[in-house]
Protein backbone atom coordinates (compact mmCIF):
# COMPACT_ATOMS: atom_id res chain seq x y z
CA UNK A 1 0.00 0.00 0.00
CA UNK A 2 2.80 2.37 0.42
CA UNK A 3 4.20 1.74 -3.14
CA UNK A 4 0.08 2.94 -4.30
CA UNK A 5 0.68 5.93 -2.01
CA UNK A 6 3.56 7.32 -3.67
CA UNK A 7 2.73 6.51 -6.85
CA UNK A 8 -0.62 8.92 -5.95
CA UNK A 9 1.33 11.37 -4.71
CA UNK A 10 3.69 11.66 -8.16
CA UNK A 11 0.53 11.88 -9.77
CA UNK A 12 -0.72 14.00 -7.91
CA UNK A 13 2.63 16.64 -8.33
CA UNK A 14 2.67 16.01 -12.56
CA UNK A 15 -1.03 16.95 -12.63
CA UNK A 16 -0.42 20.39 -10.69
CA UNK A 17 2.34 20.91 -12.73
CA UNK A 18 0.41 20.29 -16.22
CA UNK A 19 -2.99 22.27 -15.00
CA UNK A 20 -2.77 24.73 -12.07
CA UNK A 21 -6.18 26.28 -12.39
CA UNK A 22 -8.54 23.73 -10.39
CA UNK A 23 -11.12 22.04 -12.40
CA UNK A 24 -14.90 21.75 -11.86
CA UNK A 25 -15.93 18.59 -10.47
CA UNK A 26 -17.68 16.42 -13.07
CA UNK A 27 -19.25 13.44 -13.34
CA UNK A 28 -18.64 10.66 -15.83
CA UNK A 29 -20.29 6.89 -16.42
CA UNK A 30 -17.98 4.14 -17.93
CA UNK A 31 -19.10 1.07 -19.25
CA UNK A 32 -16.83 -2.11 -19.63
CA UNK A 33 -16.23 -5.75 -20.80
CA UNK A 34 -13.54 -8.29 -20.54
CA UNK A 35 -12.47 -11.07 -19.62
CA UNK A 36 -10.23 -12.78 -16.60
CA UNK A 37 -8.13 -15.37 -15.22
CA UNK A 38 -9.26 -17.11 -11.76
CA UNK A 39 -6.85 -19.16 -9.54
CA UNK A 40 -7.69 -19.71 -6.12
CA UNK A 41 -5.86 -19.46 -2.32
CA UNK A 42 -6.66 -20.24 1.12
CA UNK A 43 -6.44 -23.05 3.38
CA UNK A 44 -7.66 -25.65 1.07
CA UNK A 45 -5.16 -24.71 -1.58
CA UNK A 46 -1.77 -25.29 1.17
CA UNK A 47 -3.44 -28.45 2.04
CA UNK A 48 -3.39 -29.90 -1.41
CA UNK A 49 0.09 -28.47 -2.57
CA UNK A 50 1.10 -29.45 0.82
CA UNK A 51 -0.47 -33.69 0.77
CA UNK A 52 0.91 -33.81 -3.20
CA UNK A 53 4.71 -32.64 -2.55
CA UNK A 54 4.70 -35.88 -0.60
CA UNK A 55 4.06 -38.36 -3.96
CA UNK A 56 6.37 -37.98 -6.98
CA UNK A 57 4.98 -36.44 -10.39
CA UNK A 58 2.36 -34.38 -8.66
CA UNK A 59 2.53 -31.09 -8.95
CA UNK A 60 -0.53 -29.07 -8.56
CA UNK A 61 -2.17 -27.16 -11.72
CA UNK A 62 -5.29 -24.69 -11.67
CA UNK A 63 -7.15 -25.23 -14.98
CA UNK A 64 -10.46 -23.89 -16.43
CA UNK A 65 -9.77 -20.39 -15.07
CA UNK A 66 -11.52 -18.26 -17.57
CA UNK A 67 -14.54 -16.10 -17.05
CA UNK A 68 -15.66 -12.56 -18.14
CA UNK A 69 -17.31 -9.15 -16.58
CA UNK A 70 -19.08 -6.16 -17.29
CA UNK A 71 -19.59 -3.44 -15.47
CA UNK A 72 -21.22 0.28 -15.67
CA UNK A 73 -19.55 3.02 -13.41
CA UNK A 74 -20.31 6.29 -12.51
CA UNK A 75 -17.22 8.43 -11.19
CA UNK A 76 -16.78 11.39 -9.53
CA UNK A 77 -13.80 13.90 -10.03
CA UNK A 78 -12.14 15.20 -6.73
CA UNK A 79 -9.90 18.54 -8.06
CA UNK A 80 -7.95 17.78 -10.77
CA UNK A 81 -6.84 14.33 -10.38
CA UNK A 82 -8.24 12.49 -7.96
CA UNK A 83 -11.92 10.45 -8.23
CA UNK A 84 -14.19 8.59 -6.74
CA UNK A 85 -16.02 5.63 -8.41
CA UNK A 86 -19.06 2.93 -7.91
CA UNK A 87 -21.51 1.10 -9.76
CA UNK A 88 -22.10 -2.03 -10.22
CA UNK A 89 -21.18 -5.35 -12.59
CA UNK A 90 -21.65 -9.11 -13.10
CA UNK A 91 -18.36 -11.68 -13.42
CA UNK A 92 -18.52 -15.07 -13.76
CA UNK A 93 -15.27 -16.77 -11.87
CA UNK A 94 -14.42 -20.47 -12.44
CA UNK A 95 -11.19 -23.00 -11.88
CA UNK A 96 -10.34 -26.35 -11.46
CA UNK A 97 -7.57 -26.25 -8.53
CA UNK A 98 -6.64 -29.56 -8.00
CA UNK A 99 -5.10 -30.91 -11.69
CA UNK A 100 -2.12 -33.15 -11.76
CA UNK A 101 -3.23 -34.02 -7.75
CA UNK A 102 -3.57 -37.78 -6.32
CA UNK A 103 -6.58 -36.61 -5.17
CA UNK A 104 -9.68 -38.64 -5.89
CA UNK A 105 -12.71 -36.59 -6.10
CA UNK A 106 -11.58 -32.72 -7.40
CA UNK A 107 -13.15 -29.72 -6.61
CA UNK A 108 -14.71 -27.65 -9.79
CA UNK A 109 -15.60 -24.36 -9.06
CA UNK A 110 -17.79 -22.32 -10.78
CA UNK A 111 -19.77 -18.99 -9.52
CA UNK A 112 -21.41 -16.09 -11.10
CA UNK A 113 -21.35 -12.78 -8.96
CA UNK A 114 -23.07 -9.58 -8.56
CA UNK A 115 -20.37 -6.85 -7.83
CA UNK A 116 -20.78 -3.25 -5.89
CA UNK A 117 -17.03 -1.50 -6.09
CA UNK A 118 -16.20 1.41 -4.16
CA UNK A 119 -12.76 2.96 -5.14
CA UNK A 120 -10.52 5.77 -5.44
CA UNK A 121 -8.52 6.96 -8.18
CA UNK A 122 -5.85 8.98 -9.77
CA UNK A 123 -5.56 10.07 -12.95
CA UNK A 124 -3.30 12.42 -14.81
CA UNK A 125 -2.52 13.87 -18.86
CA UNK A 126 0.34 12.49 -20.64
CA UNK A 127 -0.04 15.74 -23.50
CA UNK A 128 -0.96 19.28 -23.70
CA UNK A 129 -3.86 18.84 -25.15
CA UNK A 130 -5.44 16.06 -22.69
CA UNK A 131 -6.03 13.57 -25.14
CA UNK A 132 -4.10 10.58 -23.41
CA UNK A 133 -4.48 9.89 -19.67
CA UNK A 134 -3.01 7.55 -17.04
CA UNK A 135 -5.20 6.03 -14.03
CA UNK A 136 -5.02 3.83 -10.88
CA UNK A 137 -7.90 2.75 -8.73
CA UNK A 138 -8.17 0.72 -5.32
CA UNK A 139 -10.78 -0.13 -2.98
CA UNK A 140 -13.25 -2.72 -2.04
CA UNK A 141 -15.56 -5.03 -4.45
CA UNK A 142 -18.79 -6.47 -2.56
CA UNK A 143 -19.51 -9.69 -4.55
CA UNK A 144 -23.53 -11.12 -4.15
CA UNK A 145 -23.36 -14.78 -5.43
CA UNK A 146 -26.20 -15.08 -8.21
CA UNK A 147 -25.35 -18.42 -9.71
CA UNK A 148 -23.30 -21.55 -8.40
CA UNK A 149 -22.45 -24.51 -10.60
CA UNK A 150 -19.49 -25.95 -8.28
CA UNK A 151 -18.93 -29.95 -7.83
CA UNK A 152 -17.16 -31.68 -4.71
CA UNK A 153 -16.82 -35.03 -4.31
CA UNK A 154 -18.81 -37.38 -2.15
CA UNK A 155 -15.86 -37.44 0.36
CA UNK A 156 -17.07 -33.86 1.56
CA UNK A 157 -18.77 -33.84 4.61
CA UNK A 158 -20.04 -29.99 4.29
CA UNK A 159 -19.17 -27.48 1.30
CA UNK A 160 -21.08 -24.44 0.73
CA UNK A 161 -21.05 -21.16 -1.20
CA UNK A 162 -20.79 -17.66 0.55
CA UNK A 163 -23.45 -15.27 -0.73
CA UNK A 164 -21.38 -12.19 0.09
CA UNK A 165 -17.77 -12.46 -0.54
CA UNK A 166 -15.24 -8.90 0.32
CA UNK A 167 -12.92 -8.71 -2.56
CA UNK A 168 -9.85 -6.29 -2.90
CA UNK A 169 -8.90 -4.39 -5.78
CA UNK A 170 -6.19 -2.84 -7.99
CA UNK A 171 -5.95 -1.60 -11.22
CA UNK A 172 -4.61 0.75 -13.83
CA UNK A 173 -4.99 1.87 -16.88
CA UNK A 174 -4.77 3.98 -20.49
CA UNK A 175 -7.51 6.59 -21.61
CA UNK A 176 -7.48 7.80 -25.01
CA UNK A 177 -9.98 10.54 -26.25
CA UNK A 178 -12.06 9.39 -29.31
CA UNK A 179 -14.83 12.34 -29.32
CA UNK A 180 -15.61 16.01 -27.52
CA UNK A 181 -17.26 13.74 -25.04
CA UNK A 182 -16.22 10.27 -25.34
CA UNK A 183 -12.67 8.50 -23.68
CA UNK A 184 -11.39 5.09 -24.54
CA UNK A 185 -10.46 2.47 -21.45
CA UNK A 186 -8.26 -0.07 -21.53
CA UNK A 187 -7.72 -1.77 -17.93
CA UNK A 188 -6.10 -4.44 -16.21
CA UNK A 189 -7.02 -5.19 -12.45
CA UNK A 190 -6.38 -7.58 -9.97
CA UNK A 191 -8.18 -8.83 -7.14
CA UNK A 192 -8.34 -11.11 -4.31
CA UNK A 193 -10.88 -12.44 -2.00
CA UNK A 194 -10.78 -10.84 1.99
CA UNK A 195 -13.06 -13.22 2.88
CA UNK A 196 -13.87 -16.94 1.78
CA UNK A 197 -15.94 -17.91 -1.51
CA UNK A 198 -16.05 -21.47 -0.30
CA UNK A 199 -15.70 -23.10 2.66
CA UNK A 200 -15.29 -27.13 3.07
CA UNK A 201 -14.90 -30.01 5.37
CA UNK A 202 -14.06 -33.18 4.29
CA UNK A 203 -12.50 -36.66 5.87
CA UNK A 204 -8.92 -36.16 7.28
CA UNK A 205 -8.86 -40.26 7.26
CA UNK A 206 -11.45 -42.61 7.35
CA UNK A 207 -15.28 -41.65 8.11
CA UNK A 208 -15.94 -40.27 11.31
CA UNK A 209 -12.47 -40.29 12.39
CA UNK A 210 -10.52 -36.98 11.89
CA UNK A 211 -12.13 -33.55 9.93
CA UNK A 212 -10.38 -31.19 7.48
CA UNK A 213 -11.69 -27.42 7.64
CA UNK A 214 -10.44 -24.90 4.41
CA UNK A 215 -11.90 -22.65 2.24
CA UNK A 216 -11.00 -20.99 -0.79
CA UNK A 217 -10.32 -17.51 -2.17
CA UNK A 218 -10.57 -16.23 -5.85
CA UNK A 219 -7.76 -14.18 -7.13
CA UNK A 220 -8.70 -12.80 -10.32
CA UNK A 221 -6.39 -10.79 -12.95
CA UNK A 222 -8.78 -8.89 -15.61
CA UNK A 223 -8.64 -7.00 -18.69
CA UNK A 224 -11.68 -4.78 -19.89
CA UNK A 225 -12.41 -2.67 -22.37
CA UNK A 226 -14.66 0.47 -21.36
CA UNK A 227 -15.98 4.03 -23.04
CA UNK A 228 -16.28 6.89 -20.62
CA UNK A 229 -18.70 9.10 -21.18
CA UNK A 230 -18.72 12.95 -19.80
CA UNK A 231 -22.39 13.35 -17.69
CA UNK A 232 -21.52 16.87 -16.23
CA UNK A 233 -18.82 19.59 -15.62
Amino acid sequence: MKYFAFFLLAISLKANAQDSTRQKTSWHMTGSLGFNMNHVRGSMQDYTEKWSAQFPNSTPEQKNGGGFQFATTVQKDVGNWLYLKSGFGLVQKNVNPEENTYILYKDSLNTGYIFIPVLIGAQTFLDSKRTISLFCETGILTNFAISDQTYSGPDRVDFSKSSVVATYQISAGIGYVVGSNATLILQYAYSMDVSPAYKETLYYGAPNQKFLYGDYKYHTSSLSLGLKMGLHS
